[in-house]
């Protein structure tokens, strides 16, 4: 799948290459949505903004290694965006089948919707990332202990020391 504005590729690879069945369904809605909005030309600037947070939710997902995602951590957010990009997709379905006057009647309404949706997305994708940097360090605690030995320095000096004036002012 190309995108419309960069010609970028969204990983296709990915998707095959991932355990968790959950990404390659993400992987997948994010497919359809794109293709939906570029099959029926939906250059309707909340589809394109909704494409672009799709985007950038499937962009995120290709950072994190594919062993990574097997991680409790990652198991909520990515179900809440399966769910999300689910009820993206039969919005895009449903606004694609509109008459460009029903389009036009229930402009308001479709508004909203997608309004929610990409606030839905970008609240899935701040989770995605939390998750991401809560990943990242327990890796780094299991590293930094796996040889049983603290890696921290020793602080230089008492944290919680008076401070007191170089020169005497009472004098």
């Amino acid at each position: 799948m190309q995108r419309r504005h960069d010609r970028e590729p969204i990983s296709v690879g990915l998707a095959l290459s991932v355990g968790p069945p959950l990404v390659s369904a993400i992987l997948f809605l994010g497919r359809q949505i794109h293709s939906t909005i570029v099959a029926y030309e939906l250059n309707e600037k909340n589809c394109n903004e909704l494409d672009e947070h799709v985007f950038e939710v499937i962009r995120c997902l290709e950072s994190i290694p594919p062993n990574h995602l097997n991680d409790e951590n990652f198991h909520q957010p990515l179900m809440n965006l399966e769910v999300c990009l689910t009820e993206c997709l039969e919005l895009v379905q449903k606004f694609s089948d509109a008459s460009s006057l029903e389009q036009l009647l229930r402009s308001r309404t479709y508004k909203n919707r997608f309004d929610k949706l990409k606030a839905q997305l970008v609240s899935g994708k701040e989770r995605l990332t939390f998750a991401m940097g809560v990943h990242s360090f327990v890796l780094t605690a299991k590293l930094s202990n796996s040889d049983g030995q603290h890696h921290r320095t020793p602080l230089i000096g008492h944290r919680h020391r008076l401070l007191t004036p170089s020169v005497d002012i009472l004098k």
